[in-house]
């Protein structure tokens, strides 16, 4: 097999086609106004119904958007971080300014009323998202996406991201691969077609660089045409381990299309791993993801707390995506809270939001002090085998690679 660098496989890859913004798919036309509105009382309404109307006391008020989309390749993890905002939101009680919830599709009618926003668990749904936002110079939290090359859009400077880095967690999984499981050839099958697998792809490889005798392959796919299975599997050189980095629509049909071509070693797996099938795709070997939160044995007393409010109001568990939503709300509110209702404009917000004290949130620090600040939290790293999700580790990655912004 023809060993290739990442940066000669991404631009075959992408030649003759537009990289896929479409990863962003849309559900709705226009901004939900008001289904995360502000009072408690008209947030269950929300929850119940999914529209509330505004009175005419809520036009007076300041304005944030929340952009999550309900359906797309984002959507498992949209939903869960939507849910841990509202919960922030309703614990916070009755406020002095509007949440409104909205999409991707309409972003650019809740830019002209929002003063923050915040949202957002991938790189390309981001990238459409924010760019309303940004020639409103509004700022918006970022719950989930994990790129920091983001913070070069036009603008940037007003993104502030409530999750780790992808060089963050590509080192932390190659650093255990190596450390706790012996591997020393890794595959990376990584989705060509989409910004963040592409991202975390090459923070995994780069760091593995800098590893002694760690050697790693670069395979793309799409899953527009069937996996080579046989680059893995089917090479005189055996993989200890195969990382696979995509999107959380497809986890699952990449894990099986490995099992089902007879590989049985460890597979390795970025955030979109945190969905609820992953469990259930461990049955035929062990799968080991990064995370940004634990709810297990082993987890801080917040996720243990925050589990157990959050299984009471939606019957269901959390994933860490919830927990980063809940986070980023709570940050917002703490910032909105500390301008003076009649001084609340975009600046203001903004300046609130990068001198916000650090604040112990559910995923660990939370604090916005520059532009492009990732804080330095520790990286899960969990085990699911046999159908359950059974330990998890965190891991502080001894180096964190700079990422190639001009891929």
């Amino acid at each position: 097999m023809q060993h290739m660098t990442f940066p000669s496989i991404i631009a075959s890859c992408r030649a003759g086609s537009q990289l896929l913004r479409g990863c962003v798919v849309v559900t709705s036309g226009a901004l939900i106004a008001a289904s995360l509105v502000g009072c408690a009382a008209k947030s269950s309404a929300m929850a119940s119904s999914g529209t509330t109307t505004n009175s005419a006391d809520d036009r007076a008020l300041s304005r944030i958007a929340c952009v999550f989309d309900r359906s797309g390749p984002a959507a498992e993890l949209d939903n869960a971080s939507r849910n841990g905002a509202l919960l922030a939101r309703e614990e916070a009680g009755v406020l002095s300014f509007v949440v409104d919830e909205g999409s991707v599709a309409g972003a650019a009618d809740a830019a002209k009323s929002a003063v923050a926003a915040l949202g957002c668990n991938d790189s390309d749904e981001l990238r459409s998202a924010f760019a309303p936002f940004a020639t409103a110079n509004t700022p918006f939290v970022v719950v989930g996406a994990t790129d920091p090359c983001l913070a070069r859009l036009p603008n940037g400077d007003r993104l502030s991201f409530a999750c780790y880095s992808d060089a963050a967690q590509g080192a932390a999984m190659v650093e255990f691969a190596q450390s706790q499981l012996g591997a020393k050839k890794i595959a990376v099958l990584f989705e060509a077609t989409s910004d963040f697998p592409v991202a975390v792809s090459q923070a995994f490889a780069a760091r593995a660089r800098g590893l002694e005798r760690v050697e790693v392959v670069a395979i793309p796919f799409t899953l527009a045409t069937k996996i080579d299975t046989k680059a893995i599997v089917g090479q005189p050189m055996k993989f200890d381990a195969v990382y696979i980095a995509c999107n959380a629509t497809s986890v699952v049909p990449a894990i099986a299309a490995l099992r089902s071509a007879g590989f049985r070693g460890p597979i390795l797996g970025a955030d979109s791993f945190d969905i609820p099938e992953v469990a259930q795709a461990s049955k035929d070997g062990a799968v080991y993801f990064s995370t940004h939160a634990w709810f297990g044995v082993g987890a801080s007393v917040a996720a243990q707390h925050f589990r157990e409010r959050y299984r009471a109001r939606f019957n269901t568990e959390p994933t860490a995506f919830s927990a980063l939503g809940y986070d980023a709300m709570q940050a917002m509110i703490r910032a909105m809270e500390s301008v003076p209702a009649e001084r609340r404009t975009r600046e203001s917000v903004a300046s609130a939001l990068r001198t916000l004290p650090p604040h112990a949130g559910v995923t660990g620090e939370i604090a916005f002090p520059k532009a492009g600040y990732f804080a330095a939290k520790p990286v899960w790293i969990v085990a699911a085998e046999a159908g359950a999700r059974v330990r998890a580790t965190a891991v502080s990655p001894m180096r964190i690679p700079e990422l190639n912004c001009a891929r």
